[in-house]
């Protein structure tokens, strides 16, 4: 499979190889345009590729220069890490990954026995949805319920029953002057509605003596009008419509005495009495109870019998018996909780079954969380993390979280961001990404460089976990995107064998929007002392020759004569070499007897070594010039332009003092690549170095003539 991309951000062009069902690794220096490539292939998965836009030709509107890439290859679902997907997804307050239950508890076993339960238990809910009335029911209760307030006592002036009725009922005794209004006042659904149509129209009332609506004259006094809204407010006729509406319609589910009494409290005009209200709070009492008992029957499932000893038992309790709501015993409300019971008692016939099929669900999910528990803490033990993890489902939610512990006192971590370092969060989050991806059946995973910010041990922990074993992604097709080079040399050099299959690596190099990809083989990494004598054997010029040898001896740890002496050639003034004590001892010029032995000791390596000669020609710019242009690599350059600006590397910009900082002090790794045969060195700093060089150059040629 092939990826080219162009036009995005800062890659002009490029094209990836990526070989399917292993892992890919792109090792590049930052700023080479790794993340745009992630970010090119989500895009496209999107269709928003054009976000990509460069900025250079942000404003051009030229089609030439839109953003395009193009995937040789079958893609259905990809996921992509990065720092995104950290922030949007893990260490949610409520749940340490979004959506965990999906992950790391619902199987296809667990969908199986869940769809079997559903269907032991079928009979219920057809009866519900075969009985609409029965939600409506359900609701017209919870609005009765809901109208008395939030109060111990019951019963609150403050609620939606107090502020309505219990200020009396106001459309039971409209005043003589408004009764012109009574149709539009008692109006069904529209009432209130009707009296903000009547507000608003009063300001028109002083244009003209017109209707503002029909341009009659008008006949009713304006007091008249206006009275309106004074004696009846919007809100309370709102609230009083609605409370009208919720006894109409459950007045067929109260007994003939019951729907007396109310029906005497609703046209009450002067409120409602203390007796009113205590005989309200018990209909309450039993409306709470009835609707609890539907909404269980409603609802019942999994959830609401795993925990019990006996299915059959539980069920039997929800039965409904009207004998305990002797308000609402009466022949409709019969009707309706028979065909409820009659359903229920179906169920109850295959209890048995029940429970066999509930025991199931309960051992699966039991074995999924150990097994998704004991992958997860392993790997936290294995990169020395102090925490573990459960999952678990809390009390009174339906769903299983999964939440992150410390190992110390088992206390649940409330904030896991405010705990876990930068490089905790990322791995820890890391591995809860592989098992989403694989949840969700991806058929490419891209890794937008996971694992720079983790120690060493970390490392190798993270890719143990992601790439071996079952359950990893161990044959998934797999673009892992990077600035650091040791997952390199443990996956390709040194354990290869352990990673099945072998996984294969390629260095990215943007050269001016272009990005090269050059394929990086078991035999291409080398130590640095192989790489020192490779150079040195194949450079035909003695002053790269040296470059890799005062190399060999800083990482060999040779800083005796040999050293002292070939770092003179790197810097100005050293015509006499100086000798530089590694204490606090001030430097010195080399005795005749240290310089004679440290250049016939370099000339066993380097047999053209003369140090009078070869600084000669460090004094000549045009030899520098020279040397600087003949360069096999980038590394070699920036060493030649470090000579030549000996002295003022640190008086000048930043780059220049980047470029002496960087390149001086060699902390490379063990193994490495030969940066004569890849681009490491960044190419804005070569881009620097040349033009440079370049100006210097012009300047000599106009000094020699």
């Amino acid at each position: 499979m092939r990826i080219a991309i162009s036009n995005c951000n800062n890659v002009d062009s490029g094209e990836i190889e990526i070989q399917e069902n292993k892992l890919n690794i792109k090792y590049a220096i930052n700023g080479t345009g790794k993340s745009t490539i992630a970010h090119a292939i989500e895009k496209n998965m999107l269709g928003k590729v054009n976000e990509l836009r460069p900025f250079k030709y942000l404003n051009d509107n030229e089609e030439v220069h839109n953003p395009q890439i193009h995937i040789d290859g079958q893609i259905n679902k990809v996921c992509i890490f990065n720092e995104d997907y950290v922030n949007k997804y893990v260490f949610k307050k409520e749940d340490v990954l979004e959506n965990s239950f999906e992950i790391f508890v619902r199987t296809e076993q667990y969908d199986k026995h869940m769809e079997e339960i559903e269907r032991l238990i079928s009979t219920i809910a057809n009866t519900f949805k075969e009985n609409p009335e029965l939600d409506q029911l359900i609701n017209d209760l919870t609005v009765f319920i809901n109208s008395f307030g939030n109060t111990q006592n019951g019963y609150s002036k403050s609620g939606e029953l107090g502020k309505s009725l219990g200020k009396g009922n106001k459309l039971q005794s409209i005043p003589d002057d408004l009764k012109v209004y009574e149709p539009f006042l008692k109006a069904t659904g529209t009432s209130v509605k009707w009296l903000k149509w009547q507000v608003q129209g009063k300001e028109y009332l002083e244009i003209a003596e017109k209707c503002p609506y029909c341009v009659s004259t008008i006949t009713t006094p304006k007091e008249t009008i206006l009275k309106v809204s004074d004696e009846y407010d919007t809100k309370y006729l709102a609230l009083l419509s609605k409370i009208l509406e919720v006894f109409d319609s459950l007045k067929h589910y109260f007994n003939d005495s019951t729907q007396q009494v109310i029906d005497g409290i609703v046209v009450n005009t002067d409120g409602i009495s203390d007796q009113q209200v205590e005989y309200l709070k018990s209909v309450k009492a039993e409306v709470s109870s009835l609707r609890d008992s539907l909404v269980k029957l409603k609802f019942i499932g999994f959830n609401a019998l795993k925990d019990v000893d006996r299915v059959v038992v539980e069920l039997e309790k929800l039965k409904i018996n009207l004998d305990y709501f002797p308000k609402m015993n009466c022949n409709y409300t019969k009707s309706k909780i028979d065909t409820i019971n009659t359903s229920l008692q179906q169920v109850i016939e295959r209890a048995g079954e029940l429970q066999g099929e509930i025991a199931k669900q309960k051992k699966e999910i039991a074995k999924t969380i150990e097994k998704y528990s004991n992958k997860i803490n392993g790997f936290l033990a294995s990169a020395g993390y102090k925490y573990f993890v459960t999952i678990e489902q809390p009390e009174g939610e339906e769903q299983y979280k999964l939440m992150l512990k410390f190992l110390e006192g088992q206390e649940t971590v409330a904030e896991a961001r405010a705990y876990l370092s930068y490089g905790e969060r990322n791995a820890f989050a890391l591995v809860l990404f592989m098992y989403q991806a694989i949840k969700e059946k991806a058929d490419f995973v891209v890794l937008d460089d996971p694992i720079s910010s983790f120690d060493n041990n970390k490392k190798y922990a993270i890719l143990n976990m992601l790439f071996r074993g079952k359950d990893s992604f161990q044959d998934k097709t797999v673009l892992m995107l990077t600035h650091d080079f040791e997952p390199i040399i443990d996956s390709i050099y040194n354990m290869a064998q352990y990673f099945q299959p072998k996984p294969v690596a390629a260095y990215l190099a943007n050269i001016n929007g272009q990005i090269e990809e050059k394929k990086i083989e078991k035999n291409d990494i080398k130590s640095f002392l192989e790489i020192c004598g490779d150079n040195m054997e194949q450079s035909q010029d003695i002053l790269h020759k040296l470059i890799y040898y005062r190399r060999f001896l800083e990482i060999t740890q040779s800083k005796g004569l040999e050293w002292q002496l070939v770092s003179n050639v790197f810097h100005k003034g050293r015509d006499k070499p100086i000798y530089q004590p590694d204490n606090s001892e001030p430097k010195r010029e080399m005795t005749q007897d240290e310089f004679e032995i440290a250049q016939s000791n370099i000339r066993h390596s380097i047999p053209e070594f003369d140090y009078n000669k070869i600084y000669r020609r460090i004094k000549d710019r045009d030899e520098l010039i020279a040397a600087y242009n003949s360069c096999k690599s980038g590394y070699e350059k920036v060493q030649i332009y470090r000579i030549m600006h000996d002295g003022d590397m640190e008086k000048g910009s930043a780059i220049k003092k980047y470029i002496d900082e960087s390149f001086h002090v060699q902390n490379d790794f063990l193994f490495q690549l030969n940066p004569r045969e890849y681009k490491i060195v960044p190419q804005y700093i070569l881009d620097f170095c040349d033009k440079s060089v370049e100006e210097e150059q012009v300047k000599q040629e106009v000094v020699n003539e």
